[in-house]
């Protein structure tokens, strides 16, 4: 995992021009020096500006491993992991004499062979990249299928810059941004920013599954270029082989385990990679499993005095983005990085997949089966309580100045605006998970794991958002996902206990992974403050119907919480102007 930055210059461009996109490009690399500690590297050629930070995970010792990387055709700045770059490797070999033992080599030399087009079809990976095409003097942007690595792009009137946070963006460009309050009103009503735009207005997402083609005359055209396929398949096989797929690693590596399924299944499958456990309620079936497996296991306490606005301080800074879910995960990533780790695996993506929550519809499910997914009187048939539990209520909010900045939001039709639909085909409840993957996970799971991981220079990797993992669960039937006998995710319970775990260990109620309480009550004080000095300088207005102890009150206060650090950081020392 690493960190790219980069500046494409309109032609004719001037020479300041070009001596700003150079400097820029070099504060770029500089802000995003966590997300690769282990090398910093930069390319030039007129007009065309490239930098990158190495988290060496891959051939680490190898210098030919290091970036932005150049080819005859092609100069390239990669972040992420193609989990089948052997394969591909096998593939070009015959005409490609390799120097590396990495993925990087294999990704520059396809593109060379097939092509930007061709060659996505073929990667299997969580990445986001630039590549730049030296004989049609265009850039590519492309990013991963789910929006596992994040990738950010500023259109300016002469340049086009991008780089994988939007804070390295906007410490590279300079100057003074405003505040985006689409943005900030698309924040608060997931707890994480969600859509295109971010909070610093003209900085855009790219989004997941896109790839964007830049020339040298200032134009930029888009396309999609995955949806996903009904694929029928064994999961009994396409669990272990998508886990299997994304084991290989250069360094040190750990599985986080809770010791609930998900990242139980993932310990069952990955061999050899040592086993850590967060202190929690949940240690015991943790220590269970590591027992049963006979494999040893880290563990670590929580480090005393924790402190929240310690974290998205942190968090805010290096990211340029606030998140309301960024404690656990900053802590978690803190504790692994602490104890030698560069690799993480987590279960992102399971639940969402497998029909772990009772508030996601499955229409198809039948009558025998509701007991086991939390439903008394059937399945709802529509996405009202689905939604209303990803996004917060309209009406128990307001951002005050959305309209004075000329934007109107209350349609709730632009949250589906940025999304897919699945082709024909899918059972019914596919087009639901893939709702909940296109929205909770692609945005706040996915986004605030990259940020609070690699602000550790620590690499997470999940297994579960595997592209062909993922068409293969969506083409399954909610019947066989949940069961009378078994319960929700009965697939994954099922390779549990042929594999001989006891059923005690998924025979509970279920639990996330939390904060101690004492932390929880030093946080409660901090939250009521956020909330109050938000809606006194006039960035959040929470409404009579938003009452105390309610869920939208309390995710709201928590979001407010973040944005309150990333004010801090970004408005009060004169980045943005509001």
């Amino acid at each position: 995992m690493c960190g790219i930055s980069g500046v494409f210059l309109r032609k004719p461009h001037a020479p300041h021009e070009a001596a700003r996109a150079e400097s820029g490009n070099r504060r770029m690399i500089a802000h995003q020096r966590l997300r690769g500690p282990d090398a910093q590297g930069a390319w030039k050629t007129a007009g065309v500006f490239f930098g990158h930070t190495r988290l060496a995970i891959m051939d680490p010792l190898n210098d030919g491993s290091r970036q932005p990387a150049e080819s005859g055709r092609y100069v390239l700045a990669f972040n992420g992991e193609i989990y089948n770059f052997r394969q591909l490797r096998a593939d070009l070999s015959r005409d490609v004499d390799f120097r590396t033992d990495g993925d990087t080599e294999v990704l520059l030399r396809a593109l060379d062979r097939w092509g930007v087009k061709d060659t996505l079809d073929a990667l299997n990976g969580i990445f986001a990249f630039a590549a730049y095409d030296k004989q049609e003097d265009a850039l590519h942007l492309v990013r991963d299928r789910l929006g596992v690595k994040p990738l950010y792009a500023y259109r300016a009137e002469r340049a086009l810059w991008f780089a994988s946070s939007p804070a390295a963006i906007v410490k590279g460009v300079g100057g003074r941004w405003d505040l985006d309050y689409a943005g900030l009103y698309a924040y608060f009503r997931l707890g994480a920013p969600f859509g295109e735009r971010t909070l610093f207005r003209g900085i855009l997402r790219v989004l997941p599954a896109e790839h964007l083609i830049a020339d040298s005359r200032g134009g930029l055209r888009g396309r999609r270029y995955w949806t996903p396929r009904v694929r029928p398949a064994s999961l009994d096989e396409a669990v272990p082989a998508a886990v299997r797929r994304q084991r290989e690693a250069h360094v040190p590596s750990a599985l986080f385990l809770s010791g609930g399924v998900d990242s139980t299944t993932l310990a069952a499958f990955l061999d050899g990679v040592d086993l850590f456990h967060l202190d929690s309620e949940e240690k015991r079936y943790a220590e269970y499993v590591a027992g049963f497996m006979k494999r040893p296991l880290r563990t670590r306490s929580y480090a005393d005095g924790l402190e929240f606005d310690a974290f998205n301080e942190s968090y805010v800074e290096t990211s340029g983005e606030p998140s309301a879910s960024a404690s656990i995960p900053f802590l978690i990533s803190h504790a692994m990085r602490d104890a030698g780790y560069k690799v993480a695996f987590s279960g992102n993506g399971a639940d969402e997949l497998f029909l772990g929550y009772a508030r996601t519809p499955a229409p198809e499910l039948r009558e025998a089966n509701w007991p086991a997914h939390g439903y008394e009187a059937g399945p709802s048939r529509s996405r009202r309580d689905q939604f209303r539990r990803i996004f917060r209520k309209a009406e128990n909010f307001s951002v005050p100045r959305l309209r004075e900045a000329g934007e109107d939001l209350r349609d709730d039709e632009w949250i589906t605006r940025p999304l897919t639909d699945l082709p024909p085909g899918f059972p019914e409840s596919a087009h639901t998970r893939w709702f909940e993957l296109q929205t909770y996970v692609q945005y706040d799971l996915n986004a605030t794991l990259d940020f609070a991981s690699m602000s550790c220079s620590l690499e997470v990797r999940v297994p579960f958002l595997d592209h062909v993992l993922v068409e293969a669960v969506l083409s399954t039937s909610a019947n066989v996902l949940v069961t009378a006998d078994v319960g929700r995710k009965t697939p994954l319970k099922m390779l549990l206990k042929r594999r001989g775990f006891h059923p005690l260990l998924w025979a509970r109620k279920k639990r996330g992974f939390s904060v101690p309480a004492a932390a929880g009550g030093r946080r409660k004080k901090r939250l009521r403050r956020a909330v109050t000095e938000l809606e006194t300088q006039g960035f959040l207005v929470l409404h009579d119907c938003c009452a105390p102890g309610s869920r939208d009150r309390e995710y709201l206060s928590v979001a407010a919480h973040a944005f309150a650090a990333w004010k801090k950081k970004w408005i009060d020392t004169g980045f943005v102007q509001p």
